[in-house]
């Protein structure tokens, strides 16, 4: 999106050059002197000609130099396939330590949000939002029951904007049920593993 934004801007720019460039009579006498009943009466002077062209020029600048910006953000936004792979694998290898267990997503069941917070967390991610994370199979059922002990394998894709895509394993163990309730939906605890390789799963 910067990018596109950073396209526009010096291409807008270009246009404002090129019209600084010619000939400020000739450009209002064929483009704004249609609007006056008696154009030689209303014609501009010479300064005021002047003073125009020098508007395109100023006008020119600021849009180069907002250009220049928006493509540099874009730059520093932007993740290649090794700095995604990078960051999947930092967070495999944290996931571990998350001894306490850790919860399905409530809403959509399953650790994609979780996956993504901590890729954010990476010195790749750098906490600008760009990674998107989707699980490759169906979540489990809400109300599934597991046992504890029980093990998991779900695959998600991490991907990011123009850069390839990697494929995380994840294994969760369940490790115990999170809030026991006889009118709720089961809800466990997990510890999770995660491998992680080249390409979408």
């Amino acid at each position: 999106m910067f990018m596109a934004f950073a396209v526009l801007a010096l291409l807008a720019a270009l246009v404002l050059v090129v019209l600084g460039f010619q000939d400020q009579r000739k450009l209002w006498w064929r483009f704004q002197a249609m609007w006056y009943a008696n154009p030689e009466a209303n014609e501009p002077s010479d300064a005021a000609f002047a003073v125009q062209r020098v508007v395109w020029f100023i006008g020119a600048a600021g849009l180069a130099f907002g250009g220049f910006q928006l493509y540099s953000t874009a730059d520093d936004l932007s993740l290649s396939g090794g700095e995604i792979k990078e960051a999947a694998e930092e967070v495999a290898s944290r996931l571990p330590d998350d001894s306490d267990g850790i919860l399905r997503d409530p809403t959509d069941h399953n650790f994609a949000a979780y996956l993504q917070d901590k890729l954010r967390d990476t010195d790749a991610g750098g906490d600008n939002g760009l990674f998107t994370v989707s699980q490759a199979e169906d979540p489990p059922p809400e109300d599934t029951v597991e046992q504890e002990g029980q093990v998991t394998v779900e695959h998600y894709t991490i991907s990011a904007e123009d850069a390839p895509a990697v494929c995380m394993t994840v294994s969760a163990t369940n490790i115990g049920e999170a809030y026991p309730s006889t009118y709720l939906p089961p809800s466990y605890w997990y510890a999770l593993t995660a491998t992680v390789a080249d390409g979408s799963c």
